[in-house]
C-alpha cells in the first residue's frame, strides 16, 4: 500500500513541482489512509522531492518572469496552494523587497502606457490603479507610482 502511494506520488510530482498540502489531498483523493500519506509525505521530504519552502521560491521566480505581480497576490495564491503562511511571508521577504515591488509596478503601468498609446486609446489613472490592485500592488505602491507617472 505504502509503494503504491509512494509511485503515484513521484508521478503527481513529476509533472510539476507541488506543496505538501496538494500531495496530501492527491493522496486521499486515491482514498490512502492518513498514515500511508503522512508516510509517503515523509519519504518525499527526506528525499527533497517535497518542501514547501523551495516551492515558493520557484513560484515567485516563476510568477514574476511570466506574469509579474505584487506580493499581496503571491501570498494569496501560495496560501491557496496549502503553504504555511509563516513560508510565504518568509519566503517574500527575501525574494520581493518593498523597491521590488515598485519597480514591478512602475514596469507593468509602463507597459500598458506604451500599449495604450500605440492603439490611441486614453490613459485612465482609475483604471491603472485598478489594473495594479488586482495584480496584487498595494496601495502605497500603487498610489506612489501613479504619482510619479501622473506628475510627470
Amino acid at each position: 500500500m505504502v509503494e503504491q502511494a509512494k509511485a503515484l506520488a513521484l508521478k503527481f510530482l513529476s509533472y510539476r513541482p507541488r506543496t505538501v498540502q496538494e500531495v496530501r489531498l492527491f493522496l486521499q483523493k486515491k482514498k490512502f489512509n492518513q498514515n500511508v500519506i503522512e508516510e509517503v509525505i515523509k519519504y518525499l521530504q527526506e528525499i527533497s522531492y517535497l518542501d514547501d519552502m523551495q516551492f515558493c521560491e520557484l513560484w515567485i521566480r516563476n510568477r514574476l518572469l511570466l506574469k509579474p505581480m505584487g506580493r499581496k497576490r503571491l501570498y494569496d495564491e501560495l496560501i491557496n496552494k496549502g503553504v504555511d503562511p509563516s513560508i510565504v511571508e518568509q519566503v517574500l521577504e527575501e525574494k520581493i523587497p518593498a523597491e521590488m515591488d515598485l519597480f514591478l509596478a512602475r514596469e507593468l503601468v509602463y507597459k500598458k502606457i506604451v500599449k495604450a498609446t500605440e492603439n490611441g486609446w486614453p490613459i485612465e489613472e482609475k483604471k491603472l490603479k485598478n489594473f495594479l490592485y488586482r495584480r496584487g500592488f498595494n496601495y502605497y505602491t500603487i498610489e506612489k507610482v501613479i504619482k510619479e507617472i501622473f506628475s510627470d
